[in-house]
């Protein structure tokens, strides 16, 4: 198979653009979205007013807590107002199960996202799993224990009903980002 051929195959790809300079693959994807705590009055009202997808992250937000965040998580403050929600990181197919390629693509991007940001958080779920099987818990089991095991080796961890938090202003996903690049090194 020519090169070329095994970079169009199925699988390889989450999309695939061609223009004139060639073809564009996209192998990894990630959307969400920043809230400036300091600029929003009803965190609650801006979330249901982007999408349904994120409701599950309310528990995050307390009106008790410094600017509407949860008071377990104040202390993130010291970084800034900034709060990165991680709606979806996908990996196409044949990226996946390569040693942490994904993980390093997420450690990479949430270094642009994330700098800035006092909490970063995400819904770890295998959005991936076909709809029909969804109801059948142990597929979705096994795969959803997959999911948070890759995004707790970048240092997330669980905060409440299946948001997982990390906070920038500690050392633990800076340190798993430089175990990831020190393993690819020799690949980068």
């Amino acid at each position: 198979m020519a090169d070329n051929e095994r970079l169009l195959a199925p699988g390889v790809s989450l999309s695939q653009k061609s223009g004139d300079g060639g073809t564009e693959l996209t192998v990894f994807a990630m959307s969400g979205l920043t809230l400036d705590l300091s600029r929003i009055g009803r965190i609650y009202e801006s979330l249901d007013s982007r999408d349904a997808d994120y409701e599950h992250f309310a528990p995050l937000f307390n009106s008790s807590g410094d600017l509407g965040l949860h008071p377990e998580l104040e202390e993130c403050l010291i970084a800034g107002t900034h709060v990165v929600l991680i709606d979806r990181a996908r990996i196409a197919p044949a990226w996946r199960g390569l040693g942490g390629v994904g993980r390093l693509l997420i450690a990479h991007l949430l270094r642009w996202v994330a700098a800035p940001a006092a909490l970063v958080a995400t819904h770890p779920y295998p959005i991936d799993v076909p709809l029909d099987e969804r109801d059948d818990e142990v597929p979705v089991t096994r795969e959803k224990a997959v999911v948070q095991r890759t995004w707790q080796s970048l240092g997330f961890e669980p905060f409440h009903e299946d948001v997982w938090v990390m906070k920038p202003h500690l050392q633990t996903h800076e340190d798993a980002a430089k175990h990831l690049e020190t393993v690819f090194a020799p690949y980068l």
